[in-house]
């Protein structure tokens, strides 16, 4: 009877239940192997999630972490064990997957490339490892996969508008970085809205004062030139100047830096810093940038380094030939960029991760990308962000 099983049959009729049996077999591996990790940050979380049970407040420390404190919020109020939280994490992740794979076939209109890409999502072990961590980023790909999902999902009733609007801002406040969504939607909208003339770029005034008073806000929180003073490229490694390539994760001091005044608000000191120490910042902001796009570290181990080359940069590769050759949708192409480059942006101001977390917003589009060039050189018909935007 099993001689008569066509794999093939299987994968191309139940294309879930094979992303249901990998995902499952890669996360029990996985959480074998790492178990719960609670590390250093994941008592700021807990303990904002704790205080939030006597009524909210705003802490501008954990604040734009919102989003990820309300899962163990919520969570905690059926269990307080970080095995449930961890396990609500998993779910979240497996939805995740299931919704890339829709995502893909809506904008490639292809099965084969949806099925590619949610198997090198779930079999980059990178991605689904950090469900067994409390850190935000155990939901932040998978919440930017529900953001991308709700963004290309066509004919939305209003209903189904609003909701694209709660997922995507809620997104937005698992991490700091997560508004670099809210900006890539506006500049489509943007785009979109030519025939309002001068009344797109009162919008647009009003978006730049919103967005500049949020970031005002968000960068108060980090201290970013205090940041800067560090001098470092990877987060912390200052602490630790006995590791392997030490040298190669910091910048040197200028004895002549010039450090405006804090009655500056944050934004301005930053813009005064930049331009009076301009070369010190170049040398930060491309070092940072350089560590986060390559995903390497010196202090990781020779193997590890080797699979991120091996696995990552292909990866790097295709989707970039599928940014180039399958995207033909202008209004995609637009918000992939600006998604990628706000991203970019952001670490070059702020700093590396310790362990290249900070990569996994960028995931959700890389794999996307990827599975859509591997399965097919051809072009795709189109129908993206609303019925009218449909490929001729």
């Amino acid at each position: 009877m099993l001689k008569n099983i066509n794999v093939g049959s299987l994968i191309s009729n139940y294309p879930r239940l094979l992303i249901f049996i990998t995902f499952t077999f890669v996360a029990s591996i996985l959480h074998y192997k790492f178990g719960i990790k609670i590390v250093r940050d994941s008592g700021r979380y807990f303990s904002y999630a704790a205080d939030l049970k006597n009524g909210f407040y705003f802490d501008s420390r954990n604040f734009w972490y919102i989003g990820y404190v309300a899962v163990i919020y919520v969570t905690s109020w059926i269990s307080d064990s970080s095995a449930a939280l961890v396990l609500v994490q998993h779910l979240i992740s497996f939805v995740s997957v299931i919704c890339l794979f829709q995502t893909s076939i809506l904008v490639f209109n292809s099965q084969k490339g949806a099925l590619i890409s949610s198997l090198i999502y779930i079999f980059y072990g990178e991605i689904l490892m950090w469900n067994n961590y409390i850190l935000p980023e155990a939901i932040y790909s998978s919440f930017t996969i529900f953001s991308i999902f709700r963004l290309v999902k066509p004919n939305q009733s209003h209903f189904g508008v609003i909701l694209s609007i709660l997922i995507i801002g809620y997104t937005s406040l698992i991490k700091p970085t997560g508004i670099a969504l809210i900006l890539a939607l506006f500049v489509i909208c943007f785009v979109k809205l030519q025939k309002l003339g001068s009344l797109r770029w009162v919008l647009l005034v009003f978006f730049f004062l919103s967005f500049l008073a949020l970031g005002n806000q968000m960068v108060t929180s980090f201290t970013m030139v205090q940041n800067f003073l560090t001098g470092e490229l990877v987060y912390s490694v200052a602490s630790y100047p006995h590791l392997p390539g030490f040298d190669w994760m910091m910048v040197t001091i200028p004895n002549n830096l010039f450090i405006p005044e804090k009655s500056y608000s944050p934004f301005f000191e930053i813009l005064i810093f930049s331009v009076s120490n301009p070369l010190f910042t170049l040398k930060l902001f491309f070092g940072k940038l350089i560590y986060f796009v390559l995903h390497l570290r010196p202090y990781w181990s020779l193997w590890h380094n080797a699979f991120v080359i091996c696995t990552l940069y292909p990866l790097y590769y295709f989707s970039c030939m599928a940014y180039k050759k399958n995207i033909r949708h202008p209004l995609w192409k637009i918000w992939v960029f600006t998604y990628l480059i706000a991203h970019c942006l952001f670490i070059g101001l702020y700093t590396a991760s310790w362990d290249g977390r900070f990569l996994m917003p960028i995931y959700p589009l890389i794999t996307l990308l990827a599975g859509s060039y591997l399965a097919t050189h051809s072009l795709p018909k189109w129908s993206l962000f609303n019925s009218g935007l449909r490929k001729k």
